[in-house]
């Protein structure tokens, strides 16, 4: 049997231990389970998808609503990018066509979309 004063000890233990893991996240997830990270502090859906079908490595990142913050909007594609790289090739490396660091050349389109493209090097 189970002491009144150790059950409530261990009671207060976990209730400790739960609100301590939940401080500082900095991050929340979907209803599909995905992680979802502030960049520039705003959330940005992202999509990467490749762009050949016979080679994988080049591909197109995006991320939308570019108008919350265009440097947010940079940095939530630019990781979608390094996501599909290292989910298809083990490797972060990217050679970018139309990337982060491309200033003017990188814009939003007129869905508010900003696309990078870029190839995933070996």
């Amino acid at each position: 049997m189970i002491r009144r004063g150790t059950y409530q000890l261990a009671l207060i233990v976990a209730v400790s231990a739960l609100v301590v893991a939940g401080c500082g996240r900095t991050s929340d997830r979907t209803l599909s389970g995905k992680e979802k990270i502030a960049f520039d502090g705003a959330f940005f859906q992202t999509k990467a998808a490749r762009v050949d079908k016979a080679d994988i490595s080049f591909f197109t990142a995006s991320a939308v609503p570019a108008s919350q913050t265009l440097d947010g909007a940079r940095q939530a594609a630019e990781y979608e990018g390094i996501v599909y790289c290292i989910e298809n090739f083990g490797t972060s490396r990217i050679q970018w066509s139309a990337g982060p660091d491309s200033d003017p050349a990188v814009q939003p389109n007129e869905k508010d979309q900003l696309i990078l493209r870029g190839r995933c090097q070996r």
